[in-house]
């Protein structure tokens, strides 16, 4: 596909169901969404298969060059920079222009997703936003599903994405992890401060009982890791090959020659 597919598919749309009922405009939007998502799936393919891409991908300006040469904002895509790396995402605000004509549950998704979705909020392994910010990420979601039970996009969008966001916020990412392993073994500070926000002010949320407990095996073991929280979180599905899967065998990790030791008895790669 050539890259003003979107615009000229775009174009059809807003001619075709800009006077139709909204559920049929809102179905027609939803195929739209994913012609979108697969031609910019095709397009970060391309980009990556680029020769000139391939040779410049280190070298300072070529973030520019690329957008200069493509236009990607133009078609409604956006180029992001993660370190050395490049590829390409929605454009959300493209999004909510090509909306404006949904009304209801639907369009309050769009606008939703394009506020949500602005900037990543993780990248290389590492969280963008503070874990604050992560628990009022997960309050919005949480409320939005509550809010919108029957919306197709809350059991396919919604929730998948309250799964990603609670399991960064009990377990975190490799290099913003939620645990001290190499050291203390201790809960980050930051992480310790947002639980306790959690439990003096989100008593309705459905986590509440969750984040409760987990804050109370803390509380046991002075904010460190340890065998029963490990053993906790593994069997509600959140153990991570950062944690030993094993939770009988537990004992501090410690980061030796390159690896994460469990113990005397042995160690285990990432």
């Amino acid at each position: 596909m050539r890259i003003n597919s979107t615009r000229k598919v775009l174009e059809e749309f807003l001619k075709n169901f800009s006077t139709a009922e909204n559920e049929i405009a809102a179905q027609a939007f939803r195929l739209f969404w994913k012609f979108y998502r697969k031609f910019i799936r095709e397009q970060d393919k391309l980009l990556y298969s680029n020769e000139y891409y391939l040779t410049n991908s280190e070298r300072p300006g070529v973030f520019e060059e690329l957008q200069r040469l493509h236009n990607y904002d133009k078609y409604g895509i956006k180029l992001l920079a993660e370190g050395t790396q490049i590829y390409l995402t929605e454009d959300v605000d493209f999004l909510v222009k090509t909306a404006t004509i949904l009304k209801g549950e639907f369009g309050e998704y769009i606008t939703f997703h394009a506020n949500e979705f602005r900037e990543p909020i993780a990248g290389d392994a590492s969280l963008g936003i503070s874990r604050e910010e992560l628990r009022k990420r997960i309050m919005r979601f949480e409320q939005f599903a509550r809010e919108h039970p029957d919306l197709p996009e809350t059991e396919a969008e919604i929730k998948p994405e309250l799964d990603r966001l609670l399991w960064m916020y009990l377990v975190g990412l490799d290099n913003t992890p939620a645990y001290d392993l190499r050291d203390t073994d201790e809960i980050d500070a930051e992480l310790r401060k947002s639980y306790a926000t959690f439990l003096a002010e989100d008593h309705t949320s459905f986590y509440y009982g969750l984040i409760r407990e987990v804050y109370k095996i803390l509380e046991k073991h002075t904010f460190k890791m340890n065998a029963e929280l490990l053993a906790f979180l593994h069997e509600r599905g959140f153990a991570d090959n950062v944690f030993n899967r094993n939770a009988e065998a537990f004992s501090p990790f410690r980061w030796v020659d390159g690896r994460y030791s469990h113990g005397p008895s042995g160690e285990f790669d990432f």
